[in-house]
């Protein structure tokens, strides 16, 4: 009798050479931690060691379980049959996980991540932990020719903590396969001995691996692979070829679990790429797959099951509207598909924003992640079955019908982001192929793709397409959406333009009131008025050198007029007017805000005192040569002019809206015109209907052509109703503009609504990233509380050790040092714990001056920054809450020294100092400019490069809550900056 005896070659030939490439090889490890009821599975590439690191949190192996199960190949444990060896191991406070990994070869697939894997297991049962089992293999031994498989030995050796795993233990463990192989040198080829040997010996080992502070831990059972060197292909697979895709890798692994629908899914995966710059990115963790609130936002859903025999009956929700029942029968023959029932759930994009219910950013966001990741995946108990879902596998047929016709085949295969929810006791007969390319080709396959297809266009044409039964709400609400979309656009067109004019105007304005010109110390608005005052007085003296100053009286009075005349030009140049009927932005509202305030406080007061001076001159030309000029007609000259000026503005205003009441009425011509017409063309269809009708009709008959025309007729009389309405509408809002008691509706009232909505939006976009933010830090925060103990445990331990070795006496006291300056800085917070159950108390400059050295004294040093504080702060104090005192000194400090180093001045100093009622924190840096004073304290507001733009709002805020404030004095703004901490009394005066 003859036997089958397999080769040491038939491993690869099963593993390795089956498998696409690593992403599939790491689905099969994560389909096998599944098995093993993990919660989860992550994996971490070590760019730097060239290793991979693969880890699960399942029921792990006992030495018995690695022998016979995880290292006899084919084995029958998964299957549903009695023969064989025992069913492995469940896990009894989970659902019963219906087996992914039948095929029984998937740990095959480690050997093409790399040629070698350190494996370490640790089995879990109900109330015990086994031993900690550790097995190294190396896969080119697979690859010898001429051997047979019995003659390759696996070193396998089990510890009962895991503290006995060093790299000793591990390297001897190498040894010993090093030595196996070094035994069969002489039977085999020399090529593959020499590389497998090296491989061997270049194994490195650090167990610091095993106690990472970050995924699942050994300790509690379960399995971790080292692999050790990575194939050079992962790199290729983790990069993204272009700004449309997404690397290989995420587009095999990303949605491991139907967590598009569900966020609960049974097994969460990560894939961490520890890169040489310190970035640690996950590259198929959450977020990096569709989520349930995306899948919410498309704009239709379907939702339902394909029974057995093939037919669907489901909810249709066309742009969130109430859901509709949709029932197709595909299937009238009475046969059950060989397929199974299934279910099949997706959401719909509109590629167009205008058929879109999202507004632009949003969809924007979606349409560019459905570009990457959209498509209709398969699932089989929760877990994806590949390829499905990748962008460029379209197995419906999809794109290739939508290219025959578009708008009768609608959907797009990218714009859908669809789950197809499949069982392995409803749909054994879908069997997949053994490389993970999908479903073998056979008939229950055929059928489920066949039915999938039919219902894509089914739906499509009933629901979708214009004059189908099923079709008029999407086709009316669509065409609202359209109809929405291009008033906003036409009126963002124009909202726009006169928005950068207005940003425009306003940055030109501050640039002539701030910007020093050409290296002078005057800005463009003092030059100008500089140069009129010289201007006065050359004038003046030419006049003086006048013999007979009676003669140029006239033309003294005339020069001023002239002269004020400029002065008042000067202020209309830097005048700023805001468009009517546009919101501003937050950024644009505060520049605006800034301006008033400037325009008043600077401008009109040295225009003002420019006009005094040259009256004064005037004044002191007429006493000096003795000369009776007439205040009346002086006065009456100056107007003069000032009136022509703004008569010539008015006049041009007239003239514009003459000539636009001309066009409205042109307009409206036009339409009574165009009305015309559309009557005369009704009239005649409808005596063509009327016409064609006989004179025997059915009252069926007669009923239908009346509907038709009724129909008709309210159309079109609706359609041109709607434009007198619309223009009827508009005209009246002009003559409410001269009623003082009626409505707002000059465009005022949109223009308030449309600032309140940029707020609105931008706001919201704050907030987000503000509510990940403080979430974060309060993972870390509680983290570092949980872990922290343990550490100051540690040292003190380590303390007793390093008195009686003097080896360890160094590297103690290294230590000891490094945390007490970490615990040091971790105590200065602890003022600032939490406000529950805390007491208001005298806090002196003192106690703060302390709080701040202690805090910023290296800083101070590293940016050459003096401190300098005034006995009268130190003295200074205040009742408040520490927690509510101490972050705006922190705030301000911290600004200052961040502004402080953008200064090219050798002398940086920050002062605090005191009066009767206030702290005083001050410095010399580049102080804050006119449009930014009074927009400091809004939320988000900040100049500094990638500032949050939170701090002196936050502070403002809290100061206010206990009747404190903070203020910005107003000499600040040309030398330095300074602020007042004190009792909310109002404003402070000059």
């Amino acid at each position: 009798m003859a036997k089958f005896k397999p080769r040491a070659r038939s491993l690869d030939l099963l593993g390795r050479q089956q498998i696409a490439g690593v992403p599939t090889a790491l689905n099969e490890l994560f389909k096998n931690a599944y098995d093993a009821y993990a919660e989860n599975v992550e994996v971490d590439f070590f760019r730097k060691s060239n290793q991979l690191l693969l880890r699960d949190d399942g029921i792990g192996m006992s030495l018995e379980d690695f022998e016979n199960r995880w290292l006899t190949i084919g084995t029958e444990s998964k299957l549903d049959t009695k023969s064989g060896i025992s069913k492995p191991v469940k896990d009894p406070s989970k659902p019963i996980r219906p087996v992914m990994g039948e095929k029984g070869i998937g740990r095959l697939a480690i050997a093409a991540i790399g040629p070698q894997v350190l494996v370490l297991t640790r089995s879990r049962k109900v109330d015990s932990l086994g031993n900690y089992v550790l097995a190294f293999i190396n896969w080119s031994m697979f690859e010898l020719p001429g051997l047979d498989l019995d003659e390759i030995e696996i070193p396998v050796r089990t510890y009962q903590s895991i503290d006995e795993i060093n790299t000793e233990e591990v390297h001897s463990l190498v040894k010993l396969l090093k030595d196996n192989l070094i035994s069969l040198k002489d039977k085999t080829d020399l090529n593959v001995y020499q590389r497998a040997l090296q491989e061997i010996s270049e194994f490195k080992f650090n167990p610091k691996i095993l106690s990472l502070e970050f995924g699942p831990s050994i300790s509690n059972g379960g399995t971790h692979f080292i692999i050790q060197p990575i194939d050079s292909g992962l790199v290729g697979d983790i990069e993204v070829k272009s700004d449309d895709l997404v690397s290989e890798l995420h587009q095999m692994l990303s949605g491991f679990s139907n967590t598009m629908l569900n966020e609960n899914a049974p097994i969460k995966t990560a894939f961490r790429d520890h890169r040489l710059n310190g970035d640690v990115p996950d590259l198929i963790g959450k977020g990096n797959f569709f989520t349930p609130e995306e899948y919410a936002k498309t704009d239709h859903h379907i939702q339902g099951e394909f029974d057995e025999f093939g037919n669907f009956k489901g909810k249709l929700s066309v742009y969130h509207m109430k859901e509709q029942d949709v029932e197709f029968i595909f299937n009238k023959t009475g046969k059950p598909l060989l397929c199974g029932p299934f279910k099949f759930s997706f959401g719909f994009l509109q590629g167009n924003l205008k058929d879109s219910l999202l507004d632009k950013h949003a969809h924007t966001e979606l349409a560019k992640k459905c570009n990457t990741m959209g498509g209709v995946y398969v699932y089989r108990d929760d877990i994806r079955i590949l390829p499905y879902g990748r962008p460029d596998v379209d197995f419906l047929g999809i794109e290739r019908r939508r290219n025959l016709r578009a708008s009768t085949y609608m959907f797009n295969h990218r714009r859908l982001i669809g789950a197809i929810e499949l069982t392995r006791s409803n749909n054994a007969a879908l069997v997949e192929k053994a490389g993970r390319e999908g479903f073998m080709s056979n008939l229950a396959y055929r059928q489920f793709r066949n039915t999938l297809e039919e219902f894509l266009v089914r739906l499509a044409q009933e629901f979708f397409l214009e004059d189908q039964a099923y079709s008029d709400e999407y086709i009316d609400y669509k065409k609202r959406l359209n109809t929405e979309y291009d008033i906003l656009q036409r009126r963002n067109k124009s909202v726009s333009q006169k928005k950068k004019k207005l940003e425009a105007s306003l940055n030109d304005y501050f640039k002539k009131i701030e910007e020093n010109v050409n290296g002078e110390n005057s800005t463009w608005l003092d030059l100008e008025i500089i140069s009129i005052l010289n201007e006065t007085h050359r004038k003046v003296a030419v006049f003086l050198e006048t013999t007979d100053i009676d003669i140029v009286a006239d033309q003294i009075i005339e020069f001023e007029g002239k002269i004020l005349n400029r002065l008042h030009e000067l202020e209309t140049k830097l005048t700023v007017n805001k468009p009517r009927g546009i919101g501003l932005s937050k950024n644009t509202a505060r520049l605006y805000l800034a301006y008033e305030r400037t325009k008043t406080d600077i401008v009109e007061r040295k225009i003002s005192a420019a006009e005094s001076q040259v009256m004064e001159t005037i004044s002191d030309l007429s006493n000096t040569a003795r000369l009776h000029l007439d205040a009346k007609i002086r006065l009456e000259q100056s107007i003069h002019l000032l009136k022509t000026t703004q008569y010539k503005k008015l006049d041009a205003e007239e003239k514009g809206t003459i000539s636009a009441r001309k066009s409205v009425n042109k307009f409206i011509d036009e339409i009574k015109q165009n009305n015309k017409k559309s009557k005369a063309d009704l009239e005649l269809a409808i005596d063509k209907k009327i016409a064609e009708v006989n004179q025997d009709a059915s009252n069926i008959d007669i009923t239908k052509v009346r509907n038709e025309l009724e129909t008709d007729v309210e159309k079109i009389a609706s359609d041109m109703g709607e434009k007198y309405s619309q223009i009827r509408y508009a005209l009246e809002e002009i003559i409410k503009l001269d009623d003082p008691d009626g409505e707002i509706n000059d465009g005022r009232t949109i223009q308030a609504m449309e600032t309140r909505m940029e707020a609105l939006q931008e706001e919201y976009q704050d907030n987000l990233e503000n509510i990940q933010l403080g979430l974060a830090i309060k993972i870390i925060n509680h983290e570092f509380s949980s872990n922290i103990k343990g550490v100051r445990d540690s040292i003190k331990s380590l303390k007793k050790w390093s008195n009686s070795n003097k080896d360890l006496k160094g590297l103690y006291d290294r230590i000891r040092d490094g945390f007490d300056h970490l615990d040091n800085y971790l105590n200065l917070f602890t003022p600032l714990e939490k406000r529950m159950h805390r007491r208001k108390a005298v806090i002196s400059g003192s106690s703060i001056h302390e709080f701040i050295i202690k805090l910023y004294e290296e800083r101070f040093e590293r940016h050459e920054v003096k401190l300098e504080v005034t006995d009268t702060f130190k003295k200074h104090i205040i009742e408040s809450y520490a927690s509510t005192l101490y972050p705006v000194f922190i705030n301000l400090i911290d600004n200052s020294i961040y502004w402080l180093s953008t200064m090219p001045i050798k002398s940086k100093q920050i002062t605090l100092d005191a009066n009767e009622d206030r702290f005083i924190i001050a410095d010399n840096g580049p102080g804050i400019s006119e449009r930014d004073r009074e927009n400091i304290y809004d939320f988000g507001y900040s100049r500094k490069v990638n500032g949050g733009g939170m701090g002196l709002y936050i502070a403002k805020t809290t100061l206010n809550k206990e009747g404190l404030d903070i203020f910005l004095t107003p000499s600040a703004a040309n030398n330095g900056t300074e602020f007042f901490i004190g009792p909310k009394d109002g404003e402070l005066n000059e």
